[in-house]
Order: structure tokens, then sequence, then C-alpha cells
């Protein structure tokens, strides 16, 4: 049996150091989704471009197990919190 995806690129680490300190992680070509994980303090996703924000993206905590995310586009994230966040990211195709 064939996986469903293959990783299509090195993971990528970034790091927000607080609420105001938001990064794009741009989608490779050919993706249809990506795994995600959070490692220190929780973070806001959003995949539209806005800067996330407690009113405004897709909250993950810290230490939840690794998601999959079936959206094929950059990525905006920035720190819950006036700490780092560190994200670990993997996109699929």
């Amino acid at each position: 049996m064939q996986a469903p995806f293959q990783f299509l690129a090195p993971h990528v680490q970034a790091t927000s150091t607080g609420t105001a300190d938001a990064h794009t992680l741009s989608a490779p070509a050919g993706a249809k989704g990506f795994l995600i994980s959070v490692m220190t303090n929780g973070a806001y996703f959003t995949f539209d471009g806005t800067t996330p924000s407690s009113s405004d993206g897709l909250h993950i905590v810290a230490g939840t197990a690794p998601v999959f995310i079936p959206i094929g586009k950059s990525i905006t994230f920035a720190s819950d919190t006036a700490g780092n966040s560190v994200v670990s990211l993997a996109w699929c195709g």
C-alpha cells in the first residue's frame, strides 16, 4: 500500500519571539498539506496572509501531537504569548 502523501522538502523549524512577531512559511510547488507541531509556547496560524492573533487564527497548543492540515498553501504564524514559540513543519504532496 502506498502512503497517501510524501514529504516534499526537508522539515522546517521556525521561531516567533512574541505575539507581534509573525512569520510566513511558503509552501513548495505540489504541496497538498503539511504536518505541524508546536514545541514551546502555543501559536496562532492563518492561511490567508492575515496576521495571526487570539481573535484571528487557528490556535495550536504546545505539546499537542503533530497535526496534519490538508491545505497546500503558505501559512503565517505567531506566538500566543510574549515568549518564543518554536514550530516544526513538514510539507506533504
